[in-house]
């Protein structure tokens, strides 16, 4: 997270709507990417706890199983994953 302080000049005493506003509103490919890396594949590393890959199971599908049984909190996960249509 320091790395994004840097890049950005956001203080960790920051309203959280404005440090939103500038996150999401950055023109940095590096803020981008940080980004991009917690909001996507941390949430499925942690998941994968719950749901292993399944013997054949290609990364798509594997990926279709995780959001769906997420969404009911199969196997007491923590949270859901939801598509963003962004």
């Amino acid at each position: 997270m320091q790395s994004l302080s840097n890049l950005e000049g956001i203080s960790i005493n920051m309203n959280k709507d404005l440090l939103i506003d500038v996150l999401e509103n950055s023109a940095l490919n590096s803020t981008q990417q940080i980004l991009h890396h917690f909001n996507k594949i941390v949430p499925h590393w942690f998941l994968s706890l719950w749901f292993s890959k399944e013997k054949g199971e290609n990364d798509t599908d594997y990926k279709k199983r995780m959001y769906i049984s997420s969404q009911t909190f199969e196997n007491e996960c923590m949270y859901a994953l939801y598509d963003e249509e962004r």
